[in-house]
């Protein structure tokens, strides 16, 4: 008697796990503009066969610039001056570096992907900087994006960076400002400061912190760099199998 209760209780344990692997992402709609099949060449994609998959199309000119890095790649070609492409297949892992010396600007894009511990999806991210001067810049591309790859379908579907727990705060998120008809202005903590238009521009430009997302080529951490004028703070998301943590207090 003890035994089956112990084998009862083993099974629900199984079966509960299971149902909690089932509802950690969100579910695929076959009618959803933003879910596409990825073509492969072997039985289970690569880090190749999502960098072919993203720069197929070669919208806009960032993917411009990489696909010209990738075609080199796939043809075994060198890259041009200042261009640099890491591809890790056994880290799923690829790094775009393109340095302009004569605009004195760098960009840094990465792809890479996890293999979630429920053995039925893959989390795919892509992230790109860009520095001028050695600042970081909020350009057109910066940023990161996040999608779910579904094993058995072959679907790739673009997520939230909160579906997965890797959204990271500032701080400053609740800060208003703009022009309201009369003044430029900020509001923070439910205090209004007026500017003159070229103070609110003096500020605009140093009052938000921006994000830099690091990818991992070792590891499976994504590591978080906030720009500030006076300087730059660090935090860590980690990865336990199924999504991302952020720190305490984040």
């Amino acid at each position: 008697m003890k035994t089956k209760v112990l084998f009862s209780l083993f099974i629900a344990m199984i079966m509960g796990i299971t149902c909690s692997f089932a509802q950690v992402y969100p579910k695929f709609d076959s009618e959803d503009s933003y879910v596409e099949k990825v073509k492969l060449k072997g039985q289970k994609p690569t880090i190749v066969d999502f960098v072919n998959n993203y720069l197929k199309d070669g919208e806009g000119d960032l993917d411009a610039h990489l696909s010209g890095m990738w075609d080199n790649y796939l043809a075994g070609k060198p890259q041009e001056k200042g261009m640099k492409l890491t591809v890790d297949v056994k880290s799923a892992y690829v790094k775009f570096e393109e340095n302009y010396e004569d605009a004195n600007e760098q960009s840094f894009t990465e792809m890479c992907y996890w293999n979630c511990a429920d053995g039925k999806h893959k989390i795919l991210a892509f992230s790109n900087s860009l520095f001028c001067d050695g600042k970081f810049v909020d350009g057109q591309y910066t940023g990161v994006v996040f999608w779910l790859y579904e094993n058995s379908t072959r679907r790739l579907m673009q997520i939230g960076a909160s579906d997965i727990g890797a959204e990271v705060y500032s701080g400053d998120e609740h800060v208003t400002s703009g022009y309201d008809g009369k003044n430029w202005y900020y509001e923070k903590n439910g205090k209004k400061t007026v500017l003159t238009e070229k103070e609110y521009e003096e500020w605009y430009a140093n009052a938000h912190p921006v994000m830099i997302y690091h990818l991992p080529q070792k590891g499976k951490d994504i590591t978080v760099e906030f720009w500030t004028p006076k300087k730059v703070i660090m935090k860590v998301l980690t990865w336990d199998g199924l999504k991302f943590h952020a720190p305490k207090g984040n």
